[in-house]
């Protein structure tokens, strides 16, 4: 245990501004959480952000953030300035923390992306991957394969897909040395199968799609759609149409109830017009480009309407129509979009269309240039296989070293192990015979204890039956003597020594004797004397222990110092309520009211015996028995008095 605290101590010594630096990289997440939802409030939380900040570090985090929301404003220029600040920030400073590295990492980022999405790849690669470099050498080691698949798009973007590949396996490198969790895992796959589709390698590609349709059910629906749509492509660029349509008719069914996602429906529906034609099925691909055609054109998506051109020209060709053909390509107002998989599936088309018309020399150009791009596809394929190998070779070569090193550290965790071990064994040992003398002692103590409050108890409840035997003798010795009272009290004395040398017993015994003390003071409270019980079934009461004569105490007190001081109608009633987890005991009467002032010693005696039974009984318990005594008013005037136990389920009685 002191081993744990120490080292407990080390680990925690020096890092006081853990917490506050938390806190602040809290307030930064939420920030840019708010900035991905395109929140409103973004802006006025970044700028608080950098009134509030306790550092440079956390206000140039902020200044980075405002740059984001900038770029998101398309405010170009205000962006590059925040993020222009923020690296020249860093770049000032002489020993520069991971917190900085980080700041430098999303500095660039920032910069990357905005060359990407205007399509400047060559400035995303060089800012991707600064921000990748910096990234290394920060805290958020997790955002590492994330980043390598941003290189790798941007290198999918240049065409590159050698390098893009490269990138995507890095990615995947890092996610599995990382343990980073499986769903990093899926978006990568579905990057590598493209990649691996653009370069014609239906295999691996295929491959790559299986793994992420494991997982399925687990992406988002922009996911999904992103799956459906290129494994779809997939199937028809290896010419397998029919399970290319079925592919489509899926995402079409996806999608087509969803208003937020009416572009990805017009674009799924113009992919199907493209396998239709391909499957022969002409009627279906015109019905396809006839309802897709006005969304692409009323919001100028140029690559689409160059693509419904292009199955246009198929559809045309296959009709034997050359001059719809020159129509076509007479209409287009606008060059040839950067999707290589577009103007490919156009000289596809494009070179039947020469052949027929005789241009040879056209129809020749197409075929050289498609047999140059798939040397450079064939090229690419020969790169990235030389560079799994590398990859691989270095992976293994890590994997030696690593193993040698595990060999020697080995040795060190064996003789700690056997440290710690026998240390841990002796500190049990030490522990479990503290635990077992703390036992012991408290074990004693309790014996104690309890002996004591046996005595106590003892000492209290002897004095019951003298002062019972002296009230019945004075009460008799007042009234009239005969046969029949001396036998009732004989009876009455010796059921109470029985129940006198009992601490406990049953609420039924209790009851019975009461009945008997009441049957031999009948006589004294007149024929006006009502006496009634109300209690549950006799199974009931056995079940109840209560402290012996404590009911018979009250029963006495409202004869001889309430009912007996009245004349007229007397009245005495005892009640009996069971609840969920305990028992109330009423003894109420109509008599003249209980008065603790009054000049009579024996209501004191009495109850003071119940009280200090009742005080040990709870000294021994977590539930407690309660005893409350008062009058009964009406009109201002006293006109009886109730005494009221509450006894708990489950008390622990004491054996004596």
């Amino acid at each position: 245990m002191l081993v744990a605290l120490m080292l407990l101590a080390s680990c925690n010594h020096g890092r006081t501004d853990d917490a506050a630096t938390r806190h602040a990289d809290s307030l930064l997440s939420e920030v840019n959480d708010s900035i991905l939802v395109n929140s409103p409030k973004a802006s006025a939380m970044a700028k608080a952000g950098m009134r509030n900040a306790a550092d440079s570090i956390e206000y140039y985090g902020y200044v980075v953030a405002l740059g984001k929301i900038y770029y998101m404003s398309s405010k170009t220029d205000s962006m590059r300035q925040c993020v222009n600040r923020a690296l020249s920030f860093v770049n000032r400073t002489s020993e520069p923390t991971p917190r900085h590295f980080d700041l430098k990492a999303n500095a660039y980022g920032v910069l990357a992306t905005d060359f990407y999405h205007k399509r400047q790849a060559d400035s995303a690669i060089v800012n991707f991957h600064l921000s990748y470099i910096a990234m290394m050498h920060g805290n958020n080691l997790g955002n590492l394969p994330a980043q390598c698949a941003n290189l790798a798009d941007a290198y999918e973007q240049k065409n590159d897909m050698a390098q893009a590949a490269n990138w995507y396996r890095r990615a995947l490198f890092l996610t599995d040395s990382l343990r980073l969790p499986h769903s990093t895992y899926v978006s990568l796959y579905l990057g590598l199968a493209q990649v691996y589709m653009n370069l014609h390698d239906f295999e691996n590609s295929q491959y790559y799609y299986r793994q992420t349709e494991k997982s399925y059910n687990d992406l988002t629906p922009n996911l999904k759609f992103y799956f459906l749509n290129n494994y779809a492509s997939f199937y028809y660029y290896s010419k397998e149409y029919g399970k290319s349509l079925v592919l489509f008719r899926r995402l079409q069914a996806m999608v087509k109830d969803n208003p937020d996602m009416e572009f990805d429906l017009n674009l799924c529906r113009l992919n199907m017009a493209d396998v239709f034609f391909n499957l022969g099925q002409n009627d279906s691909a015109r019905y396809y480009l006839k309802i897709t055609e006005p969304y692409f054109v009323a919001q100028n998506v140029q690559p689409a309407i160059y693509y419904g051109n292009t199955v246009k020209i198929g559809l045309a060709l296959a009709d034997n129509d050359v001059a719809r053909v020159r129509c076509i390509l007479a209409a287009e107002k606008f060059p040839p979009p950067d999707e290589p998989n577009l103007r490919d599936i156009r000289r596809r088309y494009m070179r039947s269309f020469f052949i027929r018309t005789g241009d040879y020399k056209n129809a020749y150009s197409n075929l050289l240039y498609s047999t140059n791009q798939n040397d450079s596809i064939e090229h690419s394929r020969a790169h990235i296989l030389a560079t799994e190998i590398m990859m691989r070779y270095q992976q293994d070569t890590l994997a030696l070293h690593n193993s040698l090193r595990i060999e020697n550290e080995v040795h060190k965790t064996d003789r700690m192990y056997l440290w710690l071990v026998s240390n841990t064994a002796v500190a049990v040992v030490l522990l479990l015979a503290v635990i077992i003398g703390v036992i012991m002692v408290r074990r004693r103590a309790m014996r104690n204890e309890m002996k004591l409050l046996r005595s106590r108890l003892d000492g209290v409840r002897s004095r019951i039956s003298p002062h019972f035997i002296f009230n019945v003798l004075n009460h008799e010795a007042s009234g009239e003597v005969n046969s029949e009272n001396l036998q009732k009290m004989a009876k009455l004395m010796r059921t109470n020594l029985e129940l006198s040398r009992q601490t406990y017993i049953t609420l039924k015994a209790e009851l019975d004797f009461v009945k008997q003390y009441v049957d031999a003071e009948k006589s004294l409270l007149g024929k006006e004397f009502k006496y009634s019980v109300e209690v549950p079934a006799d199974s009931e009461l056995e079940k109840i222990i209560v402290p012996s004569m404590a009911v018979q105490i009250l029963v006495e007190n409202s004869i001889k110092h309430g009912l007996l001081q009245k004349g007229g109608k007397r009245e005495l009633c005892i009640r009996v309520v069971r609840n969920a987890d305990s028992t109330d005991i009423f003894v109420e009467d109509n008599g003249t009211g209980f008065t603790m002032g009054g000049s009579s010693s024996g209501v004191g005696l009495g109850l003071n015996i119940i009280r200090q039974t009742i005080l040990i009984v709870n000294q021994n318990n977590k539930k407690k028995v309660r005893f409350e005594i008062h009058n009964r008013v009406e009109n201002d005037a006293i006109v009886g008095c109730v005494a009221h136990f509450m006894i708990p389920d489950g008390l622990k009685f004491m054996e004596t």
